[in-house]
């Protein structure tokens, strides 16, 4: 890999900076805890953390999954959570109820059950302020014009416990196919069209296996499956935060059946439905010396 070294604008053919400024994904993710309520915090889901929709732009879902991570954390640290040993998520389920329009929002979290061992902690994006609506009619028949409530776009589920603990039973899995080498093995794969219409892709550097008749997939693992080797673009070491939008841009399988590849796009609307994640280690507590990939 002799050009690991060179951001995603200087190694794709054909590169287009976008017509705004990018944001860094610490930004990005940045909260900040709302006056007086406990577990919300306001963020700012910036353009280029976003994909253009039929009613414009919405935050991709990756950022999404990387912001809930980062404020669950926030989270257990303001309350009992981590005085329970209990600092990290260690299993989170989303769900995507609606697009979420880029710009300001909410993120508000609450513990549903609290644990010597593990807490169940619910997540949920919503919109940044009440929503006025015309008639809210309740269970007794009444009705109330006006009555404000906050649109819930996204909604999460979390194990809370301590990535740190290394208790437990521990299975070492075999491979059915051999690991490909990133130096030997694999190519980088560089997409203009794709960096520049979902401009979160290009927060990584991607390494396929050589040989196939797409960057996308080859025939050592198989059409129906993806083998990549992935490196921050910003340089940077992966964090735990990292790996909800590492998930997120992973390209879907079906475009493997595409012949226009990431340009398949165009015709397909595949938005995220669901994620669902185990995290068993942080990624910087597995790092040494200056390696910053990850598969």
């Amino acid at each position: 890999m002799v050009d690991s070294h060179l951001p995603n604008a200087k190694a794709t053919p054909g590169w287009r900076d976008l017509p705004y400024p990018r944001t860094s994904f610490d930004q990005a993710i940045k909260l900040t805890p709302v006056d007086g309520v406990s577990g919300q915090y306001k963020a700012f889901g910036p353009r280029d953390w976003s994909l253009p929709h039929d009613n414009g732009l919405s935050l991709h879902g990756g950022y999404l999954c990387s912001l809930l991570i980062s404020g669950s954390r926030e989270y257990a640290r303001a309350t009992g959570l981590v005085a329970l040993n209990q600092p990290d998520p260690v299993s989170m389920h989303v769900q995507f109820l609606e697009l979420v329009p880029q710009g300001p929002l909410h993120v508000r979290f609450t513990t549903l059950k609290s644990g010597s061992r593990s807490s169940v902690v619910q997540g949920e994006i919503c919109s940044p302020q009440s929503t006025p609506t015309t008639t809210v009619s309740t269970a007794l028949g009444s009705s109330s014009d006006n009555a404000p409530v906050t649109k819930i776009y996204t909604l999460a589920l979390f194990t809370m416990g301590n990535l740190s603990d290394k208790t437990g039973i521990s299975l070492e899995l075999p491979r059915h196919t051999p690991l490909p080498s990133r130096e030997k093995d694999c190519a980088r794969w560089t997409d203009a069209f794709a960096f520049f219409a979902s401009p979160p892709t290009a927060a990584c550097r991607v390494y396929t296996p050589r040989g196939g008749p797409s960057p996308l997939w080859s025939p050592a693992v198989g059409r129906h499956k993806r083998d990549q080797w992935d490196k921050l673009d910003s340089g940077e070491n992966f964090r735990l935060e990292h790996l909800g939008l590492l998930a997120d841009i992973v390209a879907v399988i079906p475009l493997n059946y595409q012949p226009e590849g990431m340009k398949s796009l165009m015709k397909f609307n595949v938005p995220s439905v669901s994620l669902t994640f185990d995290f068993v280690k942080d990624p910087q507590a597995k790092q040494s010396g200056s390696s910053t990939e990850r598969r």
